[in-house]
């Protein structure tokens, strides 16, 4: 299973017609646990793409012990996620390697950006910027392969968007948005990962989007993935799963945070693409 999975429809339908009928935690960690392991297989060591939020700690967290593991998190001085890694990459024990990202250098950065992934699309550009300059570090560290936790805002209905969809429409909406996001994964996130993957040379690991995995978080109803309009948390069933797996709480219960504002990029990028 890889991002490449999600270039056929029909792979991804496939998807809702296999998912099983009841669900659990249990089920859920067992098929995390071999995403991991079925992801670990011939390394010795891996990067991993963090922001210090729950996906990227949850990854981090279980290839720790496993793998020489270094933490990268890319941003301009002084944002906020850095401040969040710094603190997450404490709490589990692993070390982190800041990338900043120097404002001046944003216009040639945006460029190269846009080429690597063949896209001006402002928000392709924004969140795919950070992902490029930690990119660049890793392969200039002399790793090969890189972890990350993409997946699972689409898969535990992460997005801010949910809950804009539950107060207008209700639960049903939530789901049919959920496998909207699903059906459109590749042409709006694995593609663009894809493309900075192959520009760097680099192996993309993504556990979250193992088969076995995705079908254990699929089985799990909406109403237990967003628990009301208000809910800033979400994704419960995926903070259980990290929980069980001992990652500290604080970590648990972080809410999301979009990464082209958390790491301070959001304003530069627009500015300098509103130009074209």
């Amino acid at each position: 299973m890889g991002l490449e999975f999600f270039s056929s429809r029909n792979k991804v339908l496939s998807l809702f017609e296999r998912i099983p009928k009841e669900h659990s935690l249990n089920a859920l960690e067992k098929a995390f646990d071999k995403a991991i392991e079925n992801n670990i297989s011939g390394l010795r060591k891996a990067a991993v793409l963090f922001s210090g939020g729950i996906d990227s700690s949850l990854v981090a967290f279980a290839l720790s012990g496993k793998l020489q593991i270094m933490l990268y998190c890319a941003g301009v001085k002084g944002s906020a996620v850095f401040k969040r890694a710094k603190k997450s990459s404490k709490l589990i024990g692993l070390p982190l390697k800041r990338i900043v990202i120097e404002k001046k250098r944003f216009p040639v950065i945006v460029e190269r950006v846009a080429e690597a992934i063949a896209s001006r699309d402002l928000l392709q550009v924004q969140i795919a910027l950070p992902e490029f300059e930690a990119m660049n570090a890793i392969m200039h560290d002399g790793y090969s392969d890189f972890f990350s936790g993409q997946g699972a805002d689409e898969l535990f209905c992460g997005y801010a968007e949910f809950l804009s969809v539950l107060s207008s429409s209700g639960y049903k909406a939530v789901e049919e948005k959920r496998r909207e996001k699903l059906l459109n994964f590749f042409e709006r996130n694995a593609k663009r990962e894809i493309a900075l993957a192959e520009f760097f040379g680099l192996n993309a690991r993504i556990p979250f989007l193992e088969e076995g995995f995705m079908r254990e978080a699929l089985a799990f109803p909406v109403e237990e993935m967003v628990l009301s309009e208000k809910d800033s948390q979400r994704k419960h069933p995926l903070r259980a799963l990290a929980c069980k797996k001992g990652l500290p709480e604080e970590i648990c219960s972080m809410p999301k945070k979009a990464m082209q504002f958390d790491a301070g990029i959001a304003k530069e990028v627009k500015a300098i693409l509103s130009v074209d």
